[in-house]
């Protein structure tokens, strides 16, 4: 039952966790990515993870850095409607300088 869900999600949490930390890219291939970059951080979120967006924001080269005070690290659950505003604006903005019309703006 319920306790057998938690073990296998359990499981493929760590798997994730262990896919991310293992992954490595240099911060010069962030440097040379050639759409916009959103990073969004959540003002409570852990220092490593604040750190780390620092660094993204620092080397790319077209970038919008958003802060979501009051949030976590699970600012996408627990503050959604913030998180999926500030990605939606940046979708369209990323299409509209790309010369794209979204369904929204042809409406």
């Amino acid at each position: 039952g319920l306790r057998q869900r938690l073990a296998t999600q359990g499981r493929a949490v760590l798997r994730n966790f262990a896919a991310v930390l293992g992954e490595t890219w240099p911060l010069e291939r962030i440097a040379r990515l050639p759409m916009p970059v959103l990073t969004i951080a959540g003002s409570e979120s852990p220092a490593v993870t604040r750190r780390l967006v620092e660094r993204i924001v620092d080397c790319a080269s077209n970038v919008t850095a958003a802060q979501v005070f009051g949030a976590g690290h699970m600012a996408p659950v627990t503050h959604a409607a913030t998180v999926n505003c500030l990605i939606e604006r940046h979708v369209r903005r990323a299409e509209l300088a790309a010369g794209l019309r979204t369904s929204s703006a042809a409406a």
